[in-house]
């Protein structure tokens, strides 16, 4: 696979060559709606949008299909796409506190069990192989 990229490769990436710089504020649109949908409190719960998506897929862009039940589908799943303006986000703090979120206590490093390679006597930094 390499080999038969590699001419691609060599004629399209210049070597040495840097990135352009990203414009001036990059990515705050996309920071902007991760933390609309963090704070949001619509009626309907991510889990009920996910399963009523899972349930049009299946129905109606199985492997087998017609024209007129993809049409269907799609007309179902642009409903379910406009549903997700009403999604209402759950913070769990015990969850984020046990995660190691804001307010969490720091918590110790767990002990190597003691099968780990760097707890055996014979480890060596460099190993021979």
């Amino acid at each position: 696979m390499v080999r038969l990229h590699s001419p691609r490769r060599q004629r399209v990436v210049q070597h040495d060559t840097r990135h352009p710089p990203l414009p001036a504020g990059a990515g705050e649109a996309t920071i902007a709606h991760l933390d609309g949908l963090r704070h949001a409190d619509g009626g309907l719960r991510a889990a009920e949008i996910r399963r009523n998506m899972q349930k049009v897929m299946q129905r109606d862009a199985a492997v087998f299909r017609t024209q007129s039940t993809l049409k269907e589908g799609c007309d179902a799943i642009d409903e379910i796409v406009t549903s997700f303006a009403d999604v209402k986000a759950r913070v769990l703090a015990a969850a984020a506190r046990s995660c190691g979120g804001a307010g969490a206590a720091p918590q110790p490093p767990r002990p190597r069990p003691p099968h780990h390679p760097s707890s055996h006597p014979s480890s060596t930094p460099n190993p021979p192989f």
